[in-house]
């Protein structure tokens, strides 16, 4: 992913920036912008004489957790998947079982054709 940073005009204030130094762990610096408009890569820290590489800000704010989206209606493959819409259509619960054993009996019946074809 490439990130393009745009900027109107050219600004010569200076801007917060976080640095990471090797020794004395992240801290924030107010420097000037570069050429480019942007902070400088290395800068000196604050604390000793060594260089402090540019670290990208944390972003502030929040993401969804979940998400959900309704999705078109699918046809199950086969008889054989379950398919509970009759249910939420209001079936009976006892009347989506007998169906249920019904297609599980016809499978089963199915299954044991094919194994007597090959005896």
């Amino acid at each position: 992913m490439t990130f393009i940073s745009k900027t109107r005009g050219a600004s010569t204030q200076p801007i917060r920036a976080e640095y990471t130094c090797p020794e004395h762990g992240a801290f924030e610096a107010i420097v000037q912008k570069d050429e480019r408009g942007e902070a400088p890569d290395v800068v000196q820290c604050d604390q000793c004489e060594g260089p402090a590489t540019w670290t990208p800000t944390a972003i502030v704010g929040s993401v969804r957790r979940v998400e959900v989206v309704r999705g078109k209606y699918e046809k199950p493959e086969r008889k054989t998947w379950l398919d509970t819409r009759n249910l939420g259509e209001g079936q009976d619960l006892d009347d989506f079982r007998e169906d249920r054993r019904k297609i599980r009996d016809e499978q089963r019946e199915r299954e044991v054709r094919e194994i007597l074809k090959t005896l």
